[in-house]
């Protein structure tokens, strides 16, 4: 039996709804899904109880330990280390889980993407920058650390750990235990939190990363004007980092809605995010007042706030 896996709590629900809504048009015979939900109100819970083929666990009965969290994000740490624990007992169920995050668009039926074999996970869009840790390498207690696990050169572009598909027999107590020690041991150097400690875990195992942005299109690639093949084909359209816009929603829904006219459709988002956007902010910020109105033009779906 093969999974979806979401983790996201109420300040979330919203870009789940829009998540749910893409799943449900692009993808309507999906497997199983694992929602790990933490803090969601008893309406929101009732909503999630009406979808097919749900699995809920609050995060709190997987007494997941807190971590460094993302530099300006308020939310409870744990949030972001509990998809690791599908490398536990709890999730044995389960063949392949495919973990995406919540700022996912669907845009296409994923059963190829659970026909890959091994650990599956995708190039992040920013190169040239240091991805993974915090400061230089050469630093004593850091360079001791890599020393210890025998890490290799550092990549110049990380994983990207918003999509990934984890096949049953890499899920093992023995990786589980190891990813647990490095956010332990490595917490003062991570830059990204959980996608520093995967990128780190998959150092030590020699785990690859691979370079196929159908499977993670990311809205940097639009702006570099890269990978062209890749828009034509969009699987997962994945609005990396875009939630600080405040506008997340509204870029969720116009992917949803442009991705249904092939040619016209995709021209007119590429065109919208590339006049009113730059990575995470809005381009010109006297067009915020048009940007909210087309926001509440979007029809939303019925969900409980």
């Amino acid at each position: 039996m093969n999974a979806i896996l979401v983790t996201f709590n109420e300040h979330y629900f919203k870009y789940f709804a829009v998540f749910y809504k893409s799943l449900q048009r692009n993808y309507p015979d999906y497997p199983s899904l694992i929602v790990l939900w933490q803090t969601l109100t008893l309406e929101q819970l009732e909503f999630l109880k009406t979808i097919p083929r749900i699995h809920l666990i609050d995060i709190d009965t997987l007494e997941v330990p807190p971590g460094p969290g993302l530099k300006g994000r308020d939310t409870d740490s744990r949030i972001y280390y509990a998809r690791f624990f599908i490398f536990t007992d709890r999730f044995k169920d389960f063949d392949n889980i495919l973990y995406l995050d919540i700022d996912v668009v669907v845009l296409k039926p994923l059963d190829s993407l659970f026909e890959q074999t091994g650990f599956t996970i995708f190039q992040e869009a920013y190169h040239g920058v240091h991805p993974i840790i915090r400061t230089n390498v050469e630093e004593e207690k850091l360079q001791q650390l890599i020393n210890d696990d025998q890490l290799p050169e550092f990549p110049e572009s990380a994983a990207n750990a918003g999509i990934f598909l984890a096949q049953r027999s890499i899920r093992t107590a023995d990786h589980f235990n190891s990813m647990i020690d490095i956010k332990e041991r490595y917490e003062p150097y991570l830059v990204w939190a959980d996608q520093s400690v995967l990128n780190l875990w998959m150092l030590k195992h020699r785990i690859p990363k691979t370079v196929d942005y159908r499977y993670n299109f990311q809205p940097l690639l639009l702006d570099q004007r890269r990978e062209k093949e890749a828009y034509k084909n969009i699987f997962l359209f994945h609005l990396n980092g875009m939630v600080v816009t405040g506008h997340l929603e509204l870029l969720m829904n116009m992917a949803l809605l442009c991705w249904k006219a092939p040619v016209p459709g995709r021209i007119f988002y590429f065109l919208f995010h590339r006049f009113f956007f730059t990575q995470n902010t809005v381009r010109y910020p006297r067009l915020e007042g048009l940007l909210r109105i087309l926001n509440q033009a979007f029809p939303k779906q019925k969900t409980p706030s």
